[in-house]
């Protein structure tokens, strides 16, 4: 049972590394400071207080302004 689970990783991984090789990513331009996308979103690990500070204040939304 374990041998098999050992070749199926195997599989996968070459498999993924193999399609990671063969397809171009599709990546935007280079970034340009003097335009940004709107809307300017944060990265995924901000997205819950991205959203908690859409609906809350900042008070209750865990921000404290100094």
């Amino acid at each position: 049972m374990l041998f098999r689970a050992v070749v199926a990783i195997e599989v996968l991984t070459i498999a993924l590394a193999s399609m990671a090789l063969l397809f171009n990513a599709p990546l935007e331009c280079l970034a340009d400071p003097s335009h940004t996308p709107n809307p300017a979103k944060p990265p995924w690990h901000f997205l819950g207080l991205q959203e908690m500070l859409h609906y809350f204040p900042p008070v209750f939304a865990g921000v404290r302004a100094t």
